[in-house]
């Protein structure tokens, strides 16, 4: 295990004007009341981590990385919820919970946001109000990583209007569309259909009960329809799938749902972020009453739920995890295209990690 010498000087990967993540010596400033020091033992590449490197939404100087979980080594006046050498989780996310959305228990589009990013680094500062969750000692640090695209994925779960007997259709199947299907079969779920075009992705999924569907070797709506039945309304020819969780972020996936694998009064629930505008016919999300949920981030009900799941052995992750790096490799992790394609999450480990990043096919 990383042991951590305390330290006033931080390593952290900013993003420079050249659309590159550099690695920075920075100064990191006294405490102020209710922040956290933490030694970052773990932080996973989300995939808007990757939209926001290639489409230049990062701001210069700027340290990405939100999937955080690490060691606490010091605390400033007012902190009850953490203690020197706790092994944590957080959420990044810090809603206000006052404004009306907070108090409707929409936290996470609260008015007032506010943010702890900044993992891609050997320490930061957690701002007051952060949430921290607890990671216990049979939990290795690096799945403590995973709560916050776990918490992701019990949201857009939430979202959708599932029972035992319930089909449900996930797309995509990169860490947050596996993390629903392994939150859909733990509660109970008994028909989960996944779709991707990776071999291994669709192998894992398979491994936690679904049924696994690759969309370049067959017709998904085909196949859906073989399985659930179908039926043709206002000319449209659908399966009979109640409801759709997607999290590839493709549009053509958004489009085929809406139109073929979605029955009337059906519900897709879309949890991933789009770097370009959609476009797509809606006449048939109109005719057949489709409807079409947005679910972004996690609340702080979410994220305790995932907690739970995750802390209780329910759902499991360790299998998701891919290759480790360290952050004098992530500038060429960020670029290589197999970060996106070959491993499920990848994680960068401030203190160490493989010196070089391989993802197979």
């Amino acid at each position: 295990m990383q042991v951590w010498q305390h330290s006033d000087q931080a390593i952290v990967a900013a993003y420079d004007a050249q659309g590159r993540l550099v690695l920075e010596e920075r100064a990191l400033p006294a405490l102020q009341d209710g922040e956290v020091r933490l030694a970052v033992d773990a932080c996973g590449i989300c995939g808007s981590d990757l939209h926001a490197y290639d489409a230049g939404w990062l701001a210069v100087g700027e340290v990405p990385g939100h999937e955080t979980a690490g060691t606490v080594v010091e605390c400033g006046s007012g902190v009850t919820d953490a203690a020197v050498g706790d092994r944590i989780a957080i959420h990044p996310l810090i809603p206000c919970r006052e404004c009306d959305f907070c108090v409707a228990g929409l936290d996470n589009v609260c008015s007032r946001m506010r943010n702890a990013r900044g993992g891609f680094s050997s320490q930061m500062i957690l701002p007051a109000g952060t949430r921290k969750f607890r990671i216990p000692e049979s939990i290795d640090i690096t799945i403590g990583a995973m709560l916050e695209p776990l918490g992701v994925a019990v949201r857009a779960a939430n979202l959708a209007p599932v029972s035992a007997d319930t089909p449900c259709l996930v797309t995509g199947l990169g860490a947050i569309g596996q993390c629903v299907v392994r939150v859909l079969r733990a509660r109970g779920v008994r028909q989960v259909v996944a779709v991707d075009v990776v071999k291994p992705k669709l192998e894992l999924a398979r491994t936690v009960g679904a049924v696994g569907l690759n969309a370049e070797e067959v017709d998904v709506a085909r196949e859906l329809t073989e399985r659930f039945g179908g039926g043709t309304h206002k000319g449209y020819e659908y399966a009979n799938v109640p409801v759709a969780i997607d999290c590839s972020g493709a549009p053509s996936v958004i489009a085929n749902s809406v139109r073929s694998y979605l029955m009337p009064s059906g519900t897709l629930v879309v949890a991933a972020l789009f770097e370009h505008e959609l476009t797509f016919d809606l006449n048939p999300l109109v005719r057949k009453e489709i409807n079409l949920k947005g679910s972004y981030s996690a609340n702080e009900e979410a994220l305790e739920q995932a907690y739970a799941l995750l802390t209780s052995g329910a759902v499991r992750l360790d299998d998701l995890l891919g290759d480790m790096f360290s952050l004098e490799h992530i500038d060429e992790v960020f670029r290589d295209p197999s970060t996106r394609a070959g491993a499920v999450k990848v994680v960068v480990v401030p203190g160490g990690g493989t010196p070089k990043v391989t993802f197979g096919p």
